[in-house]
């Protein structure tokens, strides 16, 4: 399970970083810091001991999808 977190995380990273991309170049900033936290959640550690990490990702990601709204 906290592989498949991971795995989802970097696959919701690289498609917003492709929408990025595509229609706001001038965010590749944002999306960058979303895969870094994206990449930042260990597979080996339980996530209930990495909540920050996921918060964060899901921070970033939200603030990118605002942004491009």
């Amino acid at each position: 399970m906290r592989n498949k977190i991971r795995k989802a995380a970097v696959i919701l990273s690289t498609s917003l970083q492709n929408i990025q991309q595509a229609k706001f170049p001038d965010l590749s900033s944002d999306a960058a810091d979303v895969k870094t936290a994206a990449v930042e959640i260990k597979p080996e550690i339980l996530t209930l001991d990495q909540r920050d990490a996921v918060k964060l990702f899901l921070r970033k990601a939200a603030d990118l999808l605002t942004k491009m709204n």
